[in-house]
């Protein structure tokens, strides 16, 4: 099988995408300090899954 070449088209929308599921950094809107609370949960999740970039609460 023979490797595939992407059109610039092709790189560019691959570019987006990577930049939409691996973005540099994260704003939890409704982040709370309060356990249990949803936007508490998901600024704990981010940090227990050791995501790499900048967190914004």
């Amino acid at each position: 099988m023979k490797p595939r070449l992407y059109s610039k088209y092709e790189k560019d929308k691959l570019s987006i995408l990577e930049k939409f599921l691996r973005p540099k950094s994260v704003a939890v809107i409704g982040a709370s300090r309060t356990p249990g609370a949803v936007g508490h949960e998901i600024v704990r999740n981010l940090i227990r899954s050791g995501y790499p970039g900048q967190i914004y609460p």
